[in-house]
């Protein structure tokens, strides 16, 4: 269970720092790049904590 709200915690965490990073730059293209990593981000996290609990069970 630790691991679990570890990796949530690291996943909200990258997420809630790319979004400030995509209020500051008025780039679309940075917008989309930083869209695209947070998606990105997400799905890693996502699939952490699948393959922990997964491993713990």
């Amino acid at each position: 269970m630790e691991a679990k709200s570890f990796f949530m915690a690291m996943g909200i965490g990258a997420a809630a720092g790319t979004v400030m990073g995509m209020m500051m730059p008025r780039n679309r293209q940075l917008q989309q790049i930083g869209k695209q990593a947070a998606h990105a981000a997400a799905e890693k996290a996502t699939d952490a904590i699948d393959t922990m609990e997964r491993k713990m069970s």
